[in-house]
């Protein structure tokens, strides 16, 4: 079954969306629902009508879809977002990441700016997996976050507030997002449900229909809740791990060593890193300046390619001491920044990946 789904990752998917995941929100959210409806109804001395209040089932649909969609989306932000952390998901196929990596990360449009803040790119996750220690791809150098880890990943962005505030800041972020997706949700689920609503019940006067107090409500309200959560949870889900795919996909693409060499990469280099990785290769260089202060870019990525292409070839060029002599047309000021690329070489070499290292050093010329 797994080799399957690795070869099929568009049936893992949808399996995993709507079986797994869709099936499982809906016999909750229509469970709850009918026992809600149960208590409000059954015993109700008002008649239970579609439009008119107390008993109205229209406004308790209403307000049902915006609390439901609510809770769910914070709910799977923490639950779905850990076992994605541990890769205990499922992987989107390489197509369809791609696509909404151009779209939302790359694109420049109006729509991809929205996007970007939608999916909150910069607040995703790297999944911890073997790509992503060291073992194939010798980029990023993880360390695994436990549940208490992980949460304080999730919730504080604010490392200088206190605690509430993160919490409420992290609340009013989900909910917002999940409200956006309810209010398109409603346009379609809402009408629908009432339509067949009316159809179920008995005509009192004009648009006006009314139910008995038992089981109508309730069994209305179940395949009401089970609808909204067949369709809220994936999508949840969905927004979930795209943003830790373009996410990882980012933060590969801003590395030295994955570095993009398209008019992309200063755009793609504006992701920050993520907090449970130690000092990545691309934290290590800081954009070049020119006499005027402003930042060269055509610069900035060509040091990087020579820094790059030093470090797999194992020759560093650079003095071994500040004290060296300078070339006959070298300035003071030359070797102050000699100095300073001096320094910069040992910090890069104290945080490369061993895996680097170890090559480096075999490949370096044992000095006589």
């Amino acid at each position: 079954m797994i080799t399957l789904f690795k070869k099929h990752p568009l049936l893992c998917s949808v399996i995993y969306l709507f079986v797994y995941q869709g099936l499982g929100s809906a016999i909750i959210g229509g469970g709850s629902e009918f026992g809600i409806a149960y208590g409000m109804y059954r015993h109700s001395h008002y008649d239970v009508t579609l439009w008119a209040f107390p008993n109205t089932i229209s406004g308790d649909c209403a307000l049902t879809l915006f609390i439901q969609v609510g809770l769910t989306w914070v709910v799977e932000e923490v639950l779905v977002g850990f076992d994605d952390y541990l890769d205990h998901t499922f992987e989107f196929p390489h197509w369809f990441v791609d696509f909404w990596y151009k779209l939302v990360v790359v694109g420049r449009s109006r729509f991809s700016r929205y996007l970007q803040w939608y999916f909150e790119v910069n607040n995703g996750l790297l999944p911890y997996r073997d790509e992503n220690k060291f073992s194939n791809n010798h980029d990023v150098d993880i360390k695994k976050m436990d549940t208490r880890a992980f949460l304080k990943r999730q919730f504080i962005k604010y490392p200088n507030e206190k605690l509430w505030f993160n919490i409420v800041e992290w609340l009013i972020r989900k909910v917002l997002r999940a409200m956006l997706f309810a209010c398109v949700l409603f346009l379609f689920v809402w009408p629908i449900s009432m339509g067949v609503f009316a159809a179920t019940g008995t005509n009192s006067h004009g648009d006006e229909y009314t139910f008995n107090h038992y089981p109508q409500p309730q069994i209305m309200k179940l395949a009401y809740g089970a609808v909204i959560g067949i369709i809220t949870t994936p999508c949840a889900i969905a927004v979930i791990v795209l943003r830790n795919r373009m996410y990882e996909r980012a933060i590969k693409d801003s590395s030295f060593i994955f570095k993009v060499d398209t008019s992309d990469s200063a755009h793609i280099l504006n992701f920050k890193m993520p907090f449970n990785v130690d000092a990545m290769p691309s934290q290590l260089f800081s954009p070049v300046r020119d006499s005027a202060g402003e930042d060269d870019t055509e610069s900035n990525f060509s040091s990087m390619d020579s820094a790059t292409q030093e470090v797999k070839e194992g020759v560093p060029q650079v003095r071994d001491s500040p004290s060296d002599p300078l070339p006959p047309s070298a300035s003071p000021q030359d070797n102050k920044d000699f100095t300073h690329s001096s320094s910069g070489r040992d910090s890069i070499g104290s945080s490369l990946p061993k895996s680097i290292m170890t090559t480096t050093a075999k490949a370096t010329p044992t000095s006589t």
